[in-house]
């Protein structure tokens, strides 16, 4: 993955990383970006960036949860989870963490798909486990 920025943020290092390394990533992106813009119009305010917790919502609902359970998606999720633990070791526990590990981990694991993470990428579920226990988070 590049470590290069691009010239217009989508408004968090989520949705930047996730437009530059998961192409798959952008119709969704696009379609939060262009609610904010008719939002903005409609009542008459500046304009703001897609929340952290509403890119991780449409990661978890709109590409992770339905690619799963799909034999030919493994790349795609590996992709996905290839952005969220280098967020996941650059958060340290902060906020984004939070929000990482609640709207999307905790939700698939809740969904049954803890052991195909583990199977796609079990680097991704150890620093996950790790950084749950590190910060006394652990079930």
């Amino acid at each position: 993955m590049t470590d290069a920025r691009m010239a217009l943020s989508l408004g968090s290092d989520l949705a930047d990383r996730l437009w530059m390394a998961v192409p798959e990533a952008r119709p969704f992106l696009a379609g939060l970006l262009a609610k904010e813009v008719e939002d903005a119009i409609r009542y008459s305010r500046e304009l703001m960036p897609p929340g952290y917790a509403e890119v991780a919502d449409a990661l978890y609902l709109e590409l992770l949860r339905p690619s799963l359970p799909e034999p030919g998606a493994a790349d795609l999720v590996r992709r996905c989870l290839g952005v969220l633990g280098r967020l996941v070791r650059e958060a340290d526990g902060d906020w984004r963490w939070e929000t990482i590990d609640r709207n999307i981990v905790r939700m698939l694991e809740q969904d049954g798909f803890g052991p195909a993470l583990a199977a796609l990428d079990p680097d991704f579920v150890k620093l996950v486990l790790a950084t749950r226990k590190r910060l006394g988070q652990d079930r």
